[in-house]
């Protein structure tokens, strides 16, 4: 790899060409190429321009950083070209090192030039098409990998560097499975009594759908929360087939063990993970339940007045009260509810899709620290918010940078990776609601 470097002697500027690493020197508005290295170590470079077929040489010393001997040109120099090759030599070199898409990377490196207006020959910036091979190479020599964009999932190569400490699994055929995470947070697996999952479509790059991830609480007491995120799993799709081979792998490879399990109310993730850990207690998200019921509500015209909207409040709130006597309380809201068409519409959408059995136990919430998965959706929503639209590459290298962050803080002994002091309106809240209970009880 050959940066462009200065020397010691102003205007003696070096940058690569072509793919063995040979070099262009840059100097006062002209280029050279090496013609000749003499025996004491000297070497002769010859003007580039072949056009005006300019024979104008200078003689550089062993380090390359002094002038010995320097003749005449026949051409005009182009300051503008030189500034050219400098930000293309720099492009390619960031490319090897910068985790950003290449095009992106080109397109930081030349902003600007076309402004410039020093150009006596015309120089122009070349089109990203006309260099984009030569800059794609350079990453993919530098990784060691055959592509550095992908079109199908059985194509992705994952680059050494990003593997070494960080993938965890990796599957086969064209709907396979990555999983990544660090090590050494496995050892808080066991210590794990609430695993959360939650799945984002926003910024993860093709071939991929989705990153889903799996969060344990590490236990959160009534003032902080606890949560730190396990495993970084990017997926095909959002079938059910898929999160069950997610959980089965979890499970065999990396003895998961999941008895009390959170999401939000995605069937598919709630079915595969009751087929891999049979007995597992699922709870639903109390946001969720909530805003499909107020949603549901709206379509039934349920929100015209405040004895309306009451009746919509206290349905969700059923959430908070203890499982037995959920019917009881369903039972005290419909006499209070009015007899009118939208509330029988609502009453009716209630009774079909919340009040069997089964489901009443997972939206049911009483004793649950966390209701809600807000701490992983907001986890998402940072991570969005930070990488935006990236390549395969740099979204991993930065999945990774998040890992480690709470990989050093378990190295330490910090098991309350996340600390986050609540704030005293929820604390406030929570105790209203004990209090409630300890009455009804």
């Amino acid at each position: 790899m050959m940066a462009s470097t200065s020397s010691g002697e102003v205007g003696l500027d070096f940058v690569e060409i072509g793919k063995r690493g040979k070099k262009k020197l840059l100097r006062a508005g002209y280029q050279y190429y090496l013609q000749t290295k003499n025996k004491n170590g000297s070497s002769i470079w010859r003007c580039a321009n072949k056009v005006r077929r300019c024979n104008a040489s200078v003689t550089l010393n062993f380090e390359l950083n002094s002038v010995l001997r320097e003749s005449s040109h026949t051409c005009k120099p182009d300051y503008f070209k030189n500034k050219i090759s400098q930000a293309l030599n720099s492009c390619k070199n960031r490319c090897r090192t910068d985790w950003k898409s290449v095009s992106k990377i080109f397109e930081e490196c030349v902003e600007g030039l076309d402004s410039d207006s020093d150009s006596s020959n015309n120089a122009e910036v070349p089109p990203f098409s006309s260099v984009k091979d030569a800059l794609y190479s350079a990453r993919k020599d530098v990784y060691n990998v055959s592509k550095c964009t992908f079109k199908k999932i059985d194509e992705v190569e994952i680059p050494d560097i990003l593997k070494k400490n960080f993938l965890l699994y990796e599957g086969e055929g064209e709907h396979k499975i990555f999983i990544f995470g660090k090590r050494k947070c496995l050892k808080l697996l066991k210590k794990a009594n609430l695993f959360l999952a939650d799945g984002t479509f926003k910024s993860v790059p093709a071939p991929f759908e989705q990153l889903f991830t799996v969060h344990i609480d590490t236990g959160s007491s009534r003032e902080l929360t606890s949560i730190i995120p396990i495993f970084f799993c990017l997926l095909p799709n959002k079938k059910e087939c898929t999160y069950e081979e997610v959980f089965r792998i979890l499970k065999e490879n990396f003895n998961v063990s999941i008895s009390h399990f959170k999401s939000d109310w995605e069937t598919a993730i709630i079915n595969a993970v009751k087929k891999v850990f049979p007995g597992v207690r699922v709870k639903g998200c109390f946001y969720h339940f909530s805003k499909a019921i107020w949603r549901n509500a709206e379509k039934c015209n349920m929100l015209i007045d405040k004895q309306h909207r009451k009746i919509v409040r206290l349905t969700s709130n059923l959430a908070l009260m203890p499982a037995e006597y959920i019917p009881e309380g369903w039972l005290c809201i419909l006499n209070k509810a009015s007899d009118d068409t939208p509330t029988e519409k609502f009453i009716e959408y209630f009774n079909k899709n919340w009040m069997s059995k089964v489901c009443m136990n997972m939206w049911c919430c009483t004793n649950e620290r966390h209701r809600t998965t807000n701490a992983l959706e907001g986890w998402h929503f940072r991570l969005n918010k930070k990488i935006g639209k990236s390549n395969l590459f740099e979204y991993i290298h930065f999945l990774k940078k998040e890992a480690d962050f709470f990989a050093k803080k378990v190295k330490k002994g910090q098991v309350y990776v996340i600390e986050k002091n609540r704030r005293s309106k929820y604390i406030i809240k929570d105790s209203k609601i004990e209090k409630y209970i300890e009455d009804l009880l």
